[in-house]
């Protein structure tokens, strides 16, 4: 095989997978978990040689994947972990349901094996296969251990319509439920279309914290806060989705700026960082590689209640304490 286009002095993850087959995925230099993997670098002329694999079979787990009334659930993904405490060897696979809402799964075999279901969409509440109640998992090598079937719950959603302090509606917010009681959080990919609209990912029954975030939003919580102590808490019990109606989130302030090397040179792969003092909170990290001098942006800031390194928040605020 050959993979070019690379670059020179990356950090590549080569990883092997035969779709269909009964062999086990495979992350360079022969780990079964992609998560797993030693980084290849090409050199100056952006190439690597002898990245060889050799494919081992594995046991094949399969099932259907419905929701409460029975109906089947296109792209939900399954994720197996496997793990032999004899030999240390450890396999994590992928793959998502079909429009029969079907998965097929190469494990490791002989080994007691777990399964993690996931929503992408956020609609259906996340869960982890075999529970105690249910019989082990154990793939078995050159046979298929089927009826592995699932059902997954729906959960309650939280549902907004995003607009900014002119009342223009703002794309691309995102949204994340943060559980009150356990710190968990919901987030799925749940981020505002071009008419502000947005839902959140399922959650379970309980009380939560409603964070919207974006690439040049300072995260900031529902009730008009950028602090915990200052959020709303709203009570969810699904499946009912709970409608916040517009919620109105203040831009980010930018701090700007030249880079420049003593002694000169191009600066290049420098990363900015600006944090809240004294925790940070949200995004605000740019990464800029390009010629010297570099001009650079920090976006997606705060400052309520906090000492940052910006002139001014962009709305008026009450002096920090």
């Amino acid at each position: 095989y050959v993979v070019d286009g690379l670059t020179e002095h990356g950090n590549y993850a080569v990883l092997f997978d035969k779709p269909g087959s009964d062999y086990l995925q495979e992350a360079w230099p022969g780990s079964h978990a992609f998560d797993n993997w030693q980084g290849v670098d090409p050199a100056t002329d952006g190439s690597a040689s002898a990245i060889d694999a050799a494919l081992e079979r594995g046991g094949v787990v399969s099932g259907t994947v419905r929701d409460a009334s029975g109906n089947p659930l296109e792209g939900i993904c399954v994720s197996a972990d496997a793990s032999n405490p004899e030999t240390g060897e450890y396999n994590r696979a992928f793959t998502c349901t079909d429009s029969a809402g079907a998965y097929r799964i190469v494990m490791l075999p002989g080994v007691m094996s777990s399964l993690y279901l996931y929503d992408p969409n956020g609609m259906y509440l996340s869960q982890s296969y075999p529970a105690e109640q249910d019989a082990p998992v154990i793939a078995t090598l050159g046979t298929e251990l089927t009826g592995i079937d699932l059902t997954m719950t729906t959960g309650a959603g939280v549902t907004a319509t995003v607009s900014d302090q002119a009342g223009t509606a703002v794309a691309g917010v995102c949204l994340a439920l943060e559980s009150v009681s356990d710190w968990n959080v919901y987030s799925g990919t749940a981020c505002s279309d071009a008419q502000g609209h947005v839902r959140s990912a399922g959650a379970p029954a309980g009380d939560y914290r409603v964070a919207f975030y974006g690439e040049h939003i300072p995260k900031q919580y529902y009730g008009g806060s950028f602090t915990l102590d200052g959020a709303t808490v709203i009570t969810l019990t699904p499946p009912q989705d709970l409608d916040l109606g517009t919620v109105v989130v203040r831009l980010g302030a930018t701090v700007t700026g030249t880079i420049r090397l003593a002694g000169g040179g191009a600066p290049r792969g420098v990363t900015v960082r600006a944090e809240l003092q004294p925790i940070w909170s949200g995004p605000g990290v740019t990464g800029v590689v390009a010629a010297s001098p570099i001009s650079f942006s920090v976006y997606s800031l705060s400052a309520a209640g906090r000492r940052i390194p910006v002139p001014r928040h962009p709305d008026p605020l009450p002096d920090p304490v």
